[in-house]
């Protein structure tokens, strides 16, 4: 699979649609915000319960991708940007699933990292210890930071790896209509050989990615609530033009040539 020309292809499809295709992303991206921002300020289990909820929403980018690649129907805000809680309850039996698998996986994974860097310490002691005052406040601050850090790493690698093998299950859902997990099952047979070229395909996006990553990472840390808010929808802005439409449209584009590379064992699934 020649990376180079699909990545050229998805920007010339880009570049011929960006306006419509950077509005429908913003639309969806700002529904996400919405919901999470929600979440977060109920707090609990409403702050789980968004993070399932929001998933399906990016199903709406998977749309309009399909449709400036075989421009077949016109980019519709309404309809792609609001195709996850319209679809939802079809979407959210994949995207679902893949959110549990990662969320299992990053407990599992935490606890095995805390576990390994505290040893024999008596955690319930140290986090006593720390709310006393015992420990200066900027201790607590560095001890805080350092955890939110390994917790950030775990998910990121979790989520990466997971995509590997999951990739296709949403793209799978989207052309053949197959749900949940026989869509993570067959996402798994297709990704057979074709795991190292995602991988050349994300490096491709990479350096854009970690811009927008750290820019949000700082400004989480060093700006005020409110600053953070617009500093976040300035971010996103950001993010949507420098690399998430046009990667998103590598990704079907990627999809589609892997259709094409095990076409029989496609049309077995």
């Amino acid at each position: 699979m020649k990376i180079r020309k699909l990545v050229e292809r998805s920007s010339e499809i880009f570049m011929a649609n960006r306006k419509m295709l950077f509005i429908v992303f913003l639309y969806i991206a700002i529904m996400h915000m919405l919901i999470s921002e929600i979440g977060t300020v109920l707090g609990g289990l409403f702050t789980l319960m968004a993070l399932f909820i929001v998933t399906p929403l990016y199903h709406g980018r998977i749309t309009a991708s399909y449709k400036v690649i075989k421009q077949d129907a016109p980019l519709d805000i309404r309809m792609d940007g609001l195709c996850g809680f319209v679809r939802f309850k079809e979407l959210f039996s994949t995207y679902g699933w893949i959110e549990l698998i990662n969320l299992i996986l990053l407990y599992l994974a935490l606890f095995g990292i805390y576990a390994l860097v505290l040893g024999e310490t008596n955690v319930l002691g140290l986090e006593a210890s720390l709310l006393s005052g015992k420990v200066s406040e900027i201790a607590l601050y560095r001890v805080v930071q350092i955890l939110y850090l390994i917790a950030l790493a775990a998910d990121l690698v979790i989520r990466w790896l997971t995509n590997l093998f999951f990739f296709a299950a949403p793209y799978l859902l989207e052309t053949r209509q197959i749900r949940g997990l026989a869509s993570l099952k067959a996402s798994v047979r297709l990704m057979r050989g074709h795991k190292r070229d995602l991988f050349l395909l994300q490096l491709r996006f990479l350096a854009p990615a970690a811009i927008c990553f750290f820019l949000n990472y700082f400004s989480a840390y060093y700006l005020s609530a409110w600053l953070y808010s617009f500093a976040g929808l300035a971010i996103t802005l950001l993010e949507i033009y420098l690399y998430q439409a046009q990667y998103q449209v590598a990704l079907v584009l990627f999809f589609e040539q892997i259709k094409e590379e095990v076409q029989d064992e496609f049309n077995e699934i």
